[in-house]
């Protein structure tokens, strides 16, 4: 029985992690696509500057 109680505790830590994990990941990729689409626009006023 403590085997099943170690190995439940080791699932439920897991996928806690892994649901964690997501919400980072895709909150870090929106900021990171927000940062590329700024340094385009300003890559295209260096462009139209010039």
């Amino acid at each position: 029985m403590g085997i099943y109680t170690i190995f439940a505790s080791v699932v439920t830590v897991t996928c806690s992690l892994y649901v964690i994990f997501s919400i980072m990941r895709r909150n870090i990729e929106s900021k990171l696509e927000d940062r590329i689409v700024k340094i385009e626009k300003e890559i295209q006023q260096m462009k139209n500057s010039a």
